[in-house]
């Protein structure tokens, strides 16, 4: 992903051994929801296939404020290269 991605935010550090008391449990647990956040609350993030499917994204928010990306043309649909260009706001 960081490849891909640039400036990922660091994700939290994994434990050796096992979590054995509640407090660390729960630091843990706020230190990777911050991270989640972080990582959704980025564009190239939201607008990822791929995460969006891995996050299961559209199945936990509302439509209203889902992203859907609608592909308008393709290189392929345009007969007469780019004077068939039309920008759609």
């Amino acid at each position: 992903m960081r490849l891909k991605h640039a400036n990922m935010p660091p994700m939290p550090p994994k434990t050796y051994f096992p979590l054995k008391y509640d407090h660390d449990i729960e630091d843990r647990r706020q230190k990777l929801h911050i991270y989640l956040q972080e990582i959704v609350n980025r564009i190239d993030m939201r607008t990822n296939p791929i995460f969006r499917k891995f996050i299961e994204i559209d199945s936990q928010i509302p439509e209203s404020v889902s992203y859907h990306p609608l592909k308008q043309a393709s290189i392929s649909d345009l007969q007469l290269g780019g004077r068939d260009f039309e920008l759609v706001l």
